[in-house]
């Protein structure tokens, strides 16, 4: 939690009563303030949200460490399950065995869900920063009502705003729970990447051959670091869209300054490491790893197919074309031009149905949500899509 924007009409704290000659007159108006928060009808609400998601999270780890492997072991007593002929398979272990895997594996997505958190968290400074030409880096977080730095307790991710429930520690302005949602979203996405797509061996990406040995020890102990670099530039991707989401709600167009870094550290990280480029330049058979002048012909390709596909839907819907042109020349850079023109179609019907919103939501913001949405489910089916669709295209060619 960073930066905390004031709601439009923060509430007053409410009136105190005549102060009776015994109470001292020195209070501060800090602790008169805390005293009437604490005083509040809803001052138990944020204490009450918190425990019920702790009890919920206690009842999901419960589930997940205890409950599913007493389950698969009580069905592979009653219905045994032979292993194919010839294949290599790892004893079946015992429910001990899986409750140490299952307890690794949470323990290791609560780092991951932490580390994304507190991506999302930074990013949250970016988009409310960045359109008003503010350093992220020079300056601290603040409250924008009171000048108040938040202090590092109160400036972990998610948790900081419930502790606080969504408030101010020290004038009680209301915090927007955009917040806490964007670290959620940051972290879930973090924790899919990771074991969807490295954990996973790769299996949702073209091209690359997927691992054989998939899991989470495979992934720590014989770490793949082209894997991890695909998932880390994958990451960085659907977080620059989330920020120019963000920007977009708040009505701001994704500046320069902005766009064109995030374009250029794309094309500058696949030149340097061609392995980060999946799809060829054509469609067909692909010899991975490409050389450099494949590299740079795919990029150029992507980057005009992105463009393409920004300036169509933009038009479409009638939405500025600098914000949505950024979001796809983005995806063309890192995805290629295969996937910009498959998520451009898909977003065409939400394109023309955009026009149907008008004012009722920012022009700016009526295609990124769904950009987003239909990029993570592109890449989520990404080796699915390529095989079947592209290729069946070159056949047809």
């Amino acid at each position: 939690m960073s930066d905390p924007t004031p709601e439009p009409s923060p509430p007053t704290a409410p009136s105190q009563p005549d102060a009776s000659p015994d109470a001292p007159s020195d209070a501060s108006p800090k602790a008169s303030l805390e005293a009437s928060l604490e005083a509040s009808p809803d001052a138990g609400e944020p204490r009450r949200a918190v425990a019920w998601f702790g009890w919920g999270l206690v009842a999901v780890l419960a589930s997940y460490l205890i409950v599913f492997p007493l389950a698969e072991w009580v069905v592979a007593a009653i219905a045994p399950e032979e292993p194919p002929r010839g294949s290599y398979v790892i004893p079946d272990m015992s429910v001990a065995e899986q409750i140490r895997v299952r307890t690794t594996s949470a323990f290791v997505g609560v780092l991951v869900f932490a580390v994304g958190a507190s991506i999302g968290s930074f990013l949250n400074v970016l988009a409310y920063r960045q359109p008003l030409g503010l350093s992220v880096l020079t300056q601290p977080s603040h409250c924008p009502a009171c000048k108040t730095q938040i202090e590092s307790r109160d400036n972990v991710p998610v948790v900081g705003w419930l502790k606080l429930g969504g408030r101010c520690r020290a004038c009680g302005v209301p915090i927007s729970a955009r917040y806490p949602l964007v670290e959620t979203i940051c972290g879930m996405l973090l924790i899919g990447l990771f074991f969807g797509q490295l954990a996973g061996g790769g299996a949702n990406l073209p091209v690359r051959n997927p691992m054989v040995h998939k899991g989470l020890l495979w992934t720590v102990l014989y770490p793949k670091w082209d894997l991890i670099g695909l998932t880390a530039y994958h990451y960085f991707l659907l977080a620059m869209l989330l920020v120019w989401l963000l920007m977009a709600i708040d009505r701001q167009r994704v500046p320069w300054r902005s766009s064109v870094p995030a374009v250029l550290a794309a094309a500058l990280a696949s030149l340097i490491w061609p392995k980060l480029v999946l799809m060829p330049p054509g469609i067909g058979e692909a010899n991975y790893p490409f050389e450099l002048s494949t590299v740079v012909l795919v990029l150029i390709l992507g980057g005009f197919a992105g463009l393409l596909v920004g300036a169509v839907l933009a038009l479409v819907s009638d939405t500025p074309m600098r914000t949505t042109a950024a979001a796809t020349v983005l995806i063309g850079v890192t995805l290629g031009w295969q996937a910009v023109l498959l998520i451009g179609l898909t977003m065409l019907p939400v394109a023309i149905a955009a026009t149907v919103l008008d004012n009722r939501f920012p022009a700016e913001a009526r295609l990124l949500p769904a950009l987003l949405t239909v990029t993570v489910t592109h890449h989520a089916i990404w080796r699915t899509v390529s095989e079947y669709v592209l290729l069946g295209m070159a056949a047809l060619g």
